[in-house]
């Protein structure tokens, strides 16, 4: 995706990449093994369509709060922050990117292809959500694309955000900046016992397919409403069959 060459990675003293075959984040041994590069920073995704129902003013302030709590330790940790996604607010927030200054981290907004979004996802170490929803009840399919990629997420809270992050299970949940901080330090300032609690948060991801989640939730609500009324209970079957054609004909259509 263009990352080794962007500007502000440029900046980055352990971001810099010497070896031909190297990346931002791993080494290429000359036996053609890969490996992850001694002193690469660490990579936090979001994702986003800028508009006010997410407020980025939050990630924004909580990483300046992690840089001078780092600074404070001795500033040796780098982080890299890719927001992908395009909308009206994009502009604003890159022109308060540009007036931060930081030194250890390096905030990167960008549009990336289909089939480079879940390669990127699944070379991070976190994803962080900022969607609230207008409405308070529908759920940010970022976190969905993060958990099929097994990305541990930190996620603002917000009505319905349950059914999809549990808190402490396989992500992190928080409400201010502040709190965001520190979830940022226990995460990635804990040297050894913060990368167990990635692990940790990882294996809490739910990757079960859809057909197995149908069978179990869905499929005992159709046939308890088609038992108790056959005529209308077959008319709710033929109703959630053409939705489930419809999805997959958004998808296909989206996808294809």
């Amino acid at each position: 995706v263009g990352l080794n060459n962007h500007p502000y990675i440029q900046q980055c003293p352990t971001c810099r990449v010497e070896g031909a075959h190297d990346s931002l984040l791993t080494s290429q041994a000359k036996n053609g093994k890969v490996t992850e590069r001694v002193g690469a920073p660490l990579l936090v995704m979001s994702a986003t369509s800028w508009t006010p129902d997410e407020d980025f003013g939050i990630l924004l302030k909580a990483l300046q709060e992690w840089e001078r709590r780092e600074e404070g330790r001795g500033g040796r940790q780098h982080l890299v922050v890719v927001i992908t996604g395009k909308g009206p607010m994009r502009e604003e927030y890159e022109r308060e990117v540009e007036q931060l200054q930081l030194r250890h981290v390096h905030i990167l907004t960008a549009w990336v292809a289909a089939e480079d979004y879940p390669l990127l996802l699944g070379s991070a170490q976190l994803g962080v959500s900022l969607h609230t929803s207008s409405s308070g009840i529908d759920l940010p399919m970022k976190v969905v694309d993060m958990f099929g990629c097994r990305l541990p997420v930190c996620a603002i809270d917000f009505l319905a955000l349950p059914e999809l992050v549990q808190h402490n299970v396989n992500g992190l949940v928080f409400k201010t900046p502040l709190e965001l901080a520190s979830q940022l330090g226990q995460l990635f300032g804990n040297g050894e016992k913060g990368r167990k609690e990635l692990e940790r948060l990882r294996e809490g991801i739910n990757t079960r397919s859809w057909d197995e989640e149908w069978r179990e939730k869905a499929w005992p609500v159709v046939r308890r409403a088609r038992d108790s009324s056959p005529l209308q209970g077959w008319k709710i079957v033929a109703f959630a069959l053409a939705t489930v054609m419809v999805m997959f004909m958004v998808v296909a259509w989206l996808y294809l």
